[in-house]
């Protein structure tokens, strides 16, 4: 969920020595090192998606914090439904900015764009833009979600763009699709469930239990949550075999159960030690009027 795009205010920029171009390499499905867990039954259906409970124009805006101190701030925002290839679409959009003390050392401003199908929320096309530290690249990827096939493509300055593709396990969500799709289920405490997310450059398998309900406290005043623990493990993806065997990474969620459904708190690790986000402003901006008709 969204533990995993608060933890894009440390990603480092990764280089990689594979390059597959042209069209033939593009037409053809490519091999990358894999390791799928066997999923027990019960973690192998999540739950259904209930009606959407967030305003088309909604931004969200929450405070990170980081050793005590401000790191940053993360926003998202919902856009206007439309349609794209002949298919009903949400547009979201992510920011990640750091404050002014960490852009003394380390300065970031990323953006993320999805467009999610609007039935199932997964990720039909993602554009990221990273500038972290002096170093700034983009990438472009392309879900194919029934055949189980994405592809990316990754520009740096004027070097050649590098396009590559993989094969997920089964349906994956993104990041921000990912936090989008919470939104809409019914979660309750004692729930265990899996499903798959892509980061730009790998596949995690993440695994979700709803330990309880607790009241957490924001500068909009306190919210009634469900709190959500979150386990992410590698499971393949632009990758060497010896990233299979890095550690699990450990984060929590809490949701609001207003009536939007409202992402509150999240706490998860990054290489200073852990993050914490906190909600400081909720609106909701409105569609452009469309142009009048001309007399």
């Amino acid at each position: 969920m969204w533990v995993l795009l608060v933890s894009l205010l440390l990603v480092a920029v990764q280089t990689d020595a594979r390059t597959t171009t042209g069209p033939k390499a593009k037409a053809e499905r490519q091999r990358w090192p894999t390791r799928r867990p066997v999923l027990a039954p019960e973690l192998r259906v999540m739950p259904a998606l209930g009606p959407v409970p967030f305003e088309q124009g909604e931004r969200l805006r929450f405070k990170v914090r980081m050793l005590g101190l401000d790191a940053g701030e993360v926003m998202l925002g919902v856009g206007y439904r439309t349609r794209f290839e002949g298919h009903p679409i949400v547009p979201l959009v992510g920011w990640v900015r750091s404050s002014s003390a960490l852009s003394a050392f380390y300065p970031i401003d990323d953006r993320l764009d999805v467009l999610v199908d609007e039935r199932t929320f997964l990720p039909v096309q993602i554009d990221f833009v990273l500038r972290e530290a002096g170093n700034a690249f983009s990438m472009h990827t392309r879900f194919e979600q029934e055949r189980r096939f994405l592809e990316t493509t990754r520009k740096r300055g004027s070097a050649k763009a590098l396009t590559r593709n993989f094969s997920p396990a089964g349906p994956v969500f993104d990041a921000l699709s990912s936090v989008y799709a919470a939104r809409r289920m019914a979660l309750t405490p004692g729930q265990r469930f899996s499903y798959f997310i892509w980061d730009g450059r790998r596949e995690r398998l993440i695994t979700v239990y709803v330990s309880g309900f607790e009241k957490v406290w924001t500068e909009l005043g306190f919210f009634d949550t469900v709190k959500v623990d979150l386990t992410g493990q590698i499971t393949g993806g632009f990758i060497e075999p010896k990233d299979l065997d890095q550690p699990p990474q450990k984060g929590t969620a809490w949701i609001g159960l207003d009536p939007h459904r409202t992402p509150v708190k999240v706490v998860t690790p990054t290489r200073l030690g852990d993050a914490v986000g906190l909600l400081v402003h909720r609106r909701v901006e409105l569609a452009p009027a469309p142009p009048s008709a001309a007399p």
